[in-house]
């Protein structure tokens, strides 16, 4: 493939990967810091609860289509600038670009494999108000941080590879 076209599927799995972080990150934070802290806020503890579980579990499934979304355009990508390619020389904004995707799909296997679950069953349990509760809550935003700044140093990276051709 010509190095015209491998620059117009890299420019187009940068915009699937940029569409993708955006709806999952950009989501997920609007649900986090807006949604949930207006439901606690305004309704009973017990209604709020119930409400943010349900939103979260179904919000997961945007989750995981954008977290493999990325995961293949990542794929794409890396091959479209030579990644994979043995003799290449590798642009430094193209390896933080591709760490930066590969860290975000570990960021939602983690939150799908493990935080989101372990705090609906505690919820379930009747526990949202144990230590372990606090403690994985805590995580998940910390999950979420990670999730904006890996966002933020991948749409970076693809910009300076741009401003650098």
């Amino acid at each position: 493939m010509s190095g015209p076209a491998r620059a117009r599927v890299a420019a187009a799995c940068e915009t699937i990967s940029a569409i993708a972080v955006a709806a999952w990150v950009g989501g997920h934070a609007a649900l986090g810091a807006f949604g949930a802290r207006i439901l606690f806020r305004d309704l009973p503890r017990d209604v709020a609860a119930a409400t943010m579980t349900t939103v979260f579990r179904s919000f997961d499934s945007l989750i995981l289509v954008a977290a493999i979304a990325v995961a293949v355009a990542t794929l794409a990508r890396a091959w479209a600038v030579g990644v994979f390619s043995r003799g290449t020389r590798i642009e430094r904004a193209d390896a933080i670009a591709t760490f930066a995707a590969v860290a975000l799909v570990a960021v939602a296997l983690v939150e799908l494999g493990w935080a989101h679950p372990a705090i609906e069953r505690l919820y379930r349990a009747g526990a949202s108000a144990s230590v372990e509760f606090a403690s994985l809550h805590r995580a998940s935003e910390r999950l979420g941080h990670a999730e904006a700044a890996l966002g933020a140093v991948l749409f970076g990276s693809f910009a300076w590879r741009r401003a650098r051709a």
